[in-house]
């Protein structure tokens, strides 16, 4: 995850994270030669004495809410949110359960065995398959069969940013209970929106007193990493598909009102 002096940046995947990271970077490390000595120092543990370093990388790219080490936690929590319609099709089109079954799926082999033509999927049937068998929805089935009416994204919701999955899953088959025992778990998150990913990061960064000759270039910084030329997702939906997610992703739709078709 990335530290800077004021904050946690904690990077759940397809929500412009990537983006966020770079940004960040580019901000505290102007300077090239400077970052690659960043990068040295994660990558390598390699130090140069005497070399003011601005900012950490600690632990894995997507560690949790709850990775974050305990001399950091007095740091404001940065993230970024997306749409659920949004983010789907992101992880659709982006490919990673195909170029990595084994990290995507709890069994990747079992995977194989049931469906022998799982990589030529359509949306619909990724969708379908992720919620039975993704590592993510997984762990809380296993112990919590309840949960398996949630979707895919609120189950990696509910493990990035809250404390205690177990309270949380526990609630899965009563949604407004699940929804308000979500609030009381959750690590004090400033979440900003994919679709605003520029402007909500430079107002973040005004909120603590970047200045802003440091930071006037974010909001016409080009996108980075992205996974298709069209960002509508709206046509990889029928009105079937749309509810099921609407019903199976209620929790996110819940806590941030502003999503919607």
């Amino acid at each position: 995850m990335f530290v800077a002096p004021e904050f946690v940046f904690v990077h759940l995947s397809k929500t412009g994270g990537t983006f966020a990271e770079e940004t960040l970077r580019e901000v505290l490390s102007p300077s090239a030669v400077g970052r690659k000595l960043h990068r040295l120092k994660t990558r390598h543990s390699i130090r140069i004495p005497f070399w003011k370093y601005r900012y950490d990388e600690i632990g894995d790219q997507h560690a949790l809410c709850n990775d974050i080490p305990p001399d950091q936690r007095d740091k404001t929590i940065l993230s970024c949110i997306r749409n659920p319609f949004g983010l789907y099709v992101s992880e659709y089109t982006f490919g990673w359960w195909k170029k990595f079954p084994h990290l995507w799926f709890h069994d990747a082999a079992a995977v194989e065995n049931a469906y022998p033509r799982w990589r030529d999927f359509n949306f619909e049937e990724f969708l379908s398959l992720s919620n039975e068998q993704a590592e993510w929805t997984h762990k809380g089935i296993t112990k919590y069969p309840a949960s398996k009416s949630l979707g895919w994204y609120t189950h990696k919701f509910i493990y990035y940013y809250c404390r205690d999955h177990d309270y949380v899953f526990e609630a899965a088959a009563n949604p407004d209970l699940l929804a308000k025992r979500v609030r009381e778990s959750m690590h004090p998150v400033h979440f900003i929106h994919t679709d605003r990913l520029n402007q909500e990061l430079f107002e973040f960064l005004v909120s603590k007193d970047y200045p802003l000759e440091a930071i006037e270039f974010i909001p016409g910084k080009d996108k980075i990493n992205t996974s298709r030329p069209n960002h509508n997702h709206r046509a990889w939906y029928t009105d079937r598909l749309r509810h099921e997610i609407e019903e199976k992703d209620a929790l996110l739709f819940r806590l941030f009102p502003e999503f919607q078709f």
